[in-house]
């Protein structure tokens, strides 16, 4: 969401309620990557399992254990072996 302030709202997902700390860290970086100011609405979903899902100006960004773990069975379905490594 965007306002009249140059400021946007990034919606956080995560396993796990987020340190303040690790808020203004995340505040921080999304600004810097969207030459705007950022304010971070937080929700906690515990299916996630971990990892985060950021959704900012538009972009969203699926870095949570959940998302990687349905790609690896997606993968598996149709027989690709690609990215498994053995060892």
């Amino acid at each position: 969401m965007e306002n009249m302030n140059n400021q946007l709202t990034a919606q956080i997902k995560s396993a796990f309620n987020l340190s303040d700390n690790q808020i203004s860290r995340l505040e921080d970086v999304l600004a810097k990557k969207t030459g705007k100011k950022v304010k971070i609405s937080e929700c906690t979903d515990t299916s996630l399992i971990g990892g985060l899902y950021i959704n900012v100006g538009g972009y969203v960004i699926d870095g949570t254990v959940k998302k990687q773990l349905r790609n690896m069975m997606e993968n598996l379905k149709r027989g690709g072996t690609d990215d498994i490594q053995f060892g």
